[in-house]
């Protein structure tokens, strides 16, 4: 198969599911859009790699497809392929295209673990783009501009950030709010919105710093990352949740109390290029119970509860992998369930229980109730009717 094709024909997958296999069509699709990739390149005299993400790309392969099954489910412009303007043309809308999150990296700051991991993982999920490393310059602010902003029909994005200590991620809250600024100035305001990183189990000053950054940054909503960080009483593992008394609920009436949004955009699943990622934080048990508890709170869950499994790509769902995935993720829940409610410490640490009695103690405690009731009479009250006339 061809290294450079337009980006709607590329076998796209994460670093759990693998790729699904071309059927018979869209193999022979993706075979001519290679050919004719290169020769439209080559006779506009631009670079074959970045126009295979172009909207001509999109545009070759829409045409492709068409013809491959016989009628016109995608209306084109004429020559939308290799015309700029007509392919821009083709894809004109009445309708605001809204990217829900993007990233940019600053490149003074790209090395450590964030970075490593970020460049692992992108060079697994993307290898067309990024097999010989990941050039830091390729994501900068600069270039998120041009093409976000310059080379797409998007208009309104949100800019978001890794997890990571101050100092040691690769965009810091405020170059975020900095971005935002630039952007309001040149495009207009309201084009850009912004998060703002929490991160509430490295110190309680993350929390108390949020109204600060409600006057300094201003963000659109709160990010969080569950799964990052160190062990904490609910997830010795590493991480915490939204629903946690340690963690979770001081940070939640903290968003009630702060003068910022009330809106709590947290990364859930999506593991891989996170550093040290707790598997059990990625989870979005914690949702339901943190937004019946908050119920003025807007949560909003990135990647959907995707979890990476540790062993390795399970590929797509097969009829004859439903009944095994089914089966363990019941084993999780009863997992889940035993460990958060079938447990008298639990109950105990919620007062429901006056006293948990080791095995070893149990005949004495026995003998001792039991000896209480020696000698009780129970006397019932002397009966003030008979049968009633029947």
């Amino acid at each position: 198969m061809f290294r450079f094709l337009p980006q709607l024909l590329r076998q796209l997958h994460s670093d759990e599911y693998a790729a699904v296999p071309y059927d018979a069509t869209q193999r022979a699709v993706a075979l001519q859009a290679g050919e004719r990739l290169s020769g439209i390149a080559d006779r506009l005299n631009v670079p074959v790699a970045p126009f295979a993400y172009d909207r001509r790309a999109t545009a070759l392969s829409l045409e492709l497809l068409n013809r491959a099954h016989g009628d016109t489910f995608y209306r084109l412009h004429r020559d939308a392929a290799a015309d700029e303007a007509a392919a821009a043309a083709s894809f004109a809308g009445r309708s605001p295209v809204i990217d829900v999150q993007t990233h940019i990296v600053d490149a003074k700051l790209w090395s450590g673990p964030m970075a490593s991991a970020l460049a692992t993982f992108n060079s697994l999920v993307d290898p067309d783009r990024w097999r010989d490393g990941m050039d830091a310059r390729m994501v900068d602010a600069s270039m998120w501009a041009a093409l976000v902003f310059g080379a797409s029909e998007t208009a309104v994005a949100l800019l978001t950030s890794t997890p990571g200590k101050p100092g040691e991620n690769i965009l810091e809250n405020g170059q975020i709010a900095a971005v935002r600024e630039v952007v309001e100035h040149y495009a207009g305001s309201g084009r850009l919105l912004s998060h703002t990183i929490i991160h509430p189990n490295l110190g309680r000053e993350e929390i108390d710093w949020m109204p600060d950054h409600v006057k300094m940054l201003k963000p659109s909503a709160w990010k969080v990352y569950t799964m990052y960080g160190p062990p904490t009483k609910a997830a010795p593992e590493g991480g915490w949740y939204l629903d946690d008394e340690e963690i979770g609920l001081p940070f939640l009436e903290q968003v009630m109390r702060c003068g910022g949004p009330r809106i709590i955009c947290t990364h859930k699943g999506l593991g891989g290029p996170i550093p040290g990622a707790s598997m059990k934080s990625t989870s979005p048990r914690d949702i339901g119970p943190a937004a019946k508890a908050f119920p003025d709170i807007r949560f909003i869950v990135y990647h959907s509860g995707y979890e990476r499994n540790p062993d390795g790509q399970e590929g797509a769902l097969s009829e004859e992998r439903k009944a095994v995935v089914l089966s363990e993720a019941r084993k999780e829940r009863v997992a889940e369930f035993r460990e958060r409610f079938a447990n008298p410490y639990i109950a105990a640490e919620r007062g429901y229980i006056d006293a948990v009695i080791r095995p070893r103690e149990t005949r004495r405690r026995l003998i001792r109730a039991l000896e209480m009731l020696d000698g009780k009479r129970d006397t019932n009250p002397p009966r003030k009717h008979g049968n009633i006339p029947l």
